[in-house]
């Protein structure tokens, strides 16, 4: 992965082969348009990668203030809208409960899934409350974000 130092790139890819290594069939038929927020560029590059091969196409955004700038820019461009959005938890600049909160606020009901850390109830209502739809634990796996997307009938 460029950018990527050979030590981080060989555990990417074992990361990546970890998660793609399901046995399952594929989840989605239906080609999504996902934003994915995080301020790690590895992070964001490997969960890209894994999306793409799915067939799925991503933006990237290194914060919050980033994501509300694309998703209002998506909505003025009257471009195709996002079908989901992976938000991370604890960013700088603007946090992911902040940004989902604004997010709501621009009349956006994109799905947004935070990605955290912090699992705690009190956590979890929190960015809830914030507009976030759900919440997944870090690190991601791939088969809960697929029973997510299933679950709420993103991928129909």
């Amino acid at each position: 992965i460029p950018g990527l130092s050979t030590e981080e790139e060989k555990s990417s890819t074992a990361s990546e082969k970890e998660i793609l290594n399901t046995g399952e069939p594929s989840w989605c038929e239906k080609k999504l348009r996902i934003l994915v927020v995080d301020d790690a560029l590895s992070n964001r590059k490997l969960l890209c990668r894994l999306l793409e091969s799915k067939g799925h196409d991503c933006d990237m955004a290194e914060n919050g203030q980033v994501a509300l700038e694309r998703v209002r820019e998506n909505m003025l461009a009257d471009e195709e809208p996002y079908d989901s959005i992976l938000m991370d938890d604890e960013m700088p600049v603007m946090n992911g409960p902040t940004a989902s909160g604004l997010i709501r606020e621009l009349g956006c009901d994109v799905f947004i899934i935070g990605i955290s850390g912090n699992v705690l109830s009190d956590d979890v209502q929190y960015f809830k409350s914030k507009g976030a739809n759900a919440i997944l634990p870090k690190p991601l796996q791939l088969p809960d974000l697929e029973d997510l997307f299933m679950e709420y009938h993103v991928t129909y």
